[in-house]
C-alpha cells in the first residue's frame, strides 16, 4: 500500500514538471546582454515606423531586430522598445545621417527619392542587412487663409498650405520660414492676379486699376509633383479703414557747438590761464510745409459687387502724383491726412573748457650773516592762482514746424450722401527742441602758497523749443 502512494506521489509530480516544460523555455535574452558577441545571432532585420513622415530635412527613428539561433529575439532601444544598445550595430545611410536610432535626411534629396540604410552586427559582421527606403511624396495640397482678411487693394496676409502625403501623414505649414528646407525641397512655384507673394505672405496690389472686375486669386503648386495643386479665389469688397499720409521734410537738427580747450596750468609762481568759452549750438531748421492737396470724390453703383462704391482719387499738387482708391460706405473709410514738417532740434552748447591750475611757488635761499656765523635760509615765493573755467555755450533754438497742407475737396452730387467716409485733416509740423546748455567749466587750483582757486565757469543757457506750426486750409467744394 505505502509502495503504491509512493508510486503515485512520483507520478503526479513527474506530470507537473512534464507539463510547465511544455511551456517554459529559456529566453537567450532574458540576461539583456550588453554585447552580441554572447549570444549566437541567426539574423537582424529593419524596421520603420509608416507614422513618421520621411522627407528632406527631416529625422525619423529606426529599430533593428536581432533573432538568436533558438528562435528568440529582441529589438533596439528606443523605437524598437528593446534592450539592445545601438553600439552593438555599424549603421550607414546613403543620402543621409545615422545617429543614437534615428536617420536625418538631407535636404540635398526631394520627395520620392530613395536613401539606402544598411545595418550590421559588429560582432559578427557577416550579419548584416540593407534596405531602400523611399522619402514620402505629396499625394495633394490646399491652400488657405485667415478667416478674417481686409479685402481691400494694399492688404498683406498669411498664406498656409495643407499637405497631404502618400503615407496618409497630413502637415500644415503656417511660417514658411521654420519650414524652409521643406518648401526649398518641394520647389512651390505660384501664380496670381490682382497680387504677388513673397514668403508666405500674399499682398493684394494696392493700384486699384490692375486689378480686373474686382477678382483676385492665387494658384499653388510644387513643381516637382505639378498634380498636386490649389487655387482660391474672392472678390474684394473694398470695406476696410485706408490712409494716405503726406508730409513736407522735417527741418534738419542744429549743430552742436565744440567744447572750450582747457587753459594751461602756470609755471612756477605764475598764474594758470583761463579755459576757453565753450561754442554756441547751432539752430535748428524750420520744417517745410505740408504739400497741398486735391481731392476728388465720386460715387456710383457697382453691378458686379451690388453695392454702391465711393472713388476717391487724390493728387499732389507738387508733383501731380494720383492715388485712387474704391471704399464701399458701408463699413469703410478713407482717412487723408496732409502734415507740416517737424522743426529741427538745436543744436547743444559746447562746455566751457577748464581753467588751469596755478603753478606752484618758486623755490629760492637767503644767507644771512649773525654772531655764529652765516646761515642759510630756503624761501618759497607765492602760488599762482588758478585761472577760470570757460562759460558753457549756449543751446541753438529749435526750428519751427512747418504749416499743415492746404486740401481741397471736389465731390459730385452723388458722393454728397457718402462724405461722411472721408476723413481730411491737415496737421502742423511739431517745434523742434531747443538744444541743451554748456556746462561751465571748472576752476583751476591754486599754486601752493597761492592767494585764490580760478572760478567755475558760468552754465550756458539752453535753447528755447521752436513753435508749432499753423494748421493749413479744409475746403470742400461740390461740383
Amino acid at each position: 500500500m505505502k509502495a503504491n502512494q509512493t508510486v503515485f506521489k512520483s507520478f503526479i509530480l513527474f506530470s507537473i514538471i512534464f507539463f510547465f516544460s511544455l511551456f517554459i523555455k529559456v529566453d537567450s535574452f532574458s540576461q539583456s546582454p550588453k554585447r552580441l558577441k554572447q549570444l549566437k545571432i541567426r539574423s537582424i532585420d529593419l524596421y520603420l515606423d509608416s507614422s513618421f513622415l520621411r522627407l528632406p530635412g527631416y529625422t525619423f527613428p529606426i529599430a533593428i531586430k536581432v533573432v538568436a539561433a533558438d528562435g528568440y529575439s529582441n529589438f533596439s532601444k528606443g523605437l524598437g522598445g528593446g534592450q539592445l544598445r545601438w553600439n552593438n550595430f555599424n549603421v550607414t545611410v546613403k543620402g543621409g545621417v545615422f545617429s543614437n536610432g534615428k536617420v536625418s535626411i538631407s535636404n540635398k534629396l526631394y520627395p520620392g527619392d530613395f536613401i539606402e540604410i544598411e545595418a550590421q552586427c559588429i560582432d559578427f559582421p557577416e550579419i548584416q542587412i540593407k534596405k531602400m527606403v523611399k522619402l514620402n511624396f505629396i499625394d495633394s495640397l490646399s491652400i488657405f487663409m485667415p478667416n478674417s482678411i481686409q479685402k481691400i487693394p494694399g492688404a498683406r496676409f498669411n498664406v498656409g498650405l495643407n499637405l497631404h502625403y502618400d503615407n496618409g501623414c497630413k502637415e500644415t505649414i503656417t511660417s514658411w520660414n521654420g519650414n524652409s528646407k521643406l518648401v526649398n525641397a518641394l520647389k512651390f512655384q505660384f501664380s496670381s492676379s490682382g497680387g504677388e507673394i513673397k514668403q508666405n505672405r500674399f499682398s493684394i496690389n494696392a493700384d486699384i486699376d490692375q486689378i480686373q472686375n474686382h477678382f483676385v486669386w492665387l494658384k499653388g503648386e510644387a513643381s516637382r509633383f505639378p498634380y498636386a495643386n490649389d487655387s482660391v479665389g474672392f472678390l474684394l469688397d473694398y470695406i476696410g479703414d485706408y490712409h494716405f499720409y503726406s508730409t513736407g521734410f522735417d527741418g534738419l537738427a542744429g549743430f552742436s557747438g565744440s567744447s572750450g580747450l582747457n587753459g594751461l596750468s602756470g609755471s612756477e609762481s605764475r598764474n594758470g590761464q583761463e579755459g576757453q568759452l565753450g561754442e554756441n549750438g547751432r539752430d535748428g531748421q524750420h520744417g517745410d510745409n505740408g504739400r497741398d492737396l486735391t481731392v476728388f470724390c465720386n460715387a456710383y453703383f457697382d453691378s458686379i459687387l451690388n453695392t454702391q462704391l465711393m472713388y476717391v482719387e487724390v493728387s499732389e499738387n507738387h508733383n501731380q502724383n494720383v492715388s485712387k482708391y474704391l471704399v464701399n460706405p458701408d463699413g469703410g473709410t478713407i482717412q487723408i491726412i496732409s502734415k507740416g514738417g517737424d522743426g529741427g532740434k538745436g543744436g547743444d552748447g559746447g562746455d566751457g573748457g577748464n581753467g588751469g591750475n596755478g603753478g606752484d611757488g618758486r623755490k629760492y635761499t637767503i644767507e644771512v650773516k649773525d654772531t655764529s656765523g652765516v646761515k642759510v635760509i630756503v624761501c618759497y615765493e607765492k602760488g599762482g592762482n588758478g585761472g577760470s573755467g570757460g562759460a558753457g555755450g549756449n543751446g541753438g533754438y529749435g526750428g519751427e514746424g512747418g504749416r499743415g497742407g492746404d486740401i481741397s475737396i471736389y465731390y459730385t452730387a452723388s458722393a454728397k450722401p457718402f462724405l461722411g467716409v472721408i476723413k481730411v485733416e491737415s496737421i502742423p509740423g511739431n517745434g523742434g527742441f531747443g538744444g541743451s546748455n554748456g556746462k561751465g567749466g571748472k576752476g583751476g587750483d591754486a599754486g601752493s602758497n597761492g592767494d585764490s582757486c580760478g572760478c567755475n565757469g558760468p552754465d550756458g543757457q539752453s535753447g528755447e523749443n521752436g513753435y508749432e506750426g499753423s494748421y493749413g486750409r479744409i475746403t470742400w467744394i461740390e461740383e
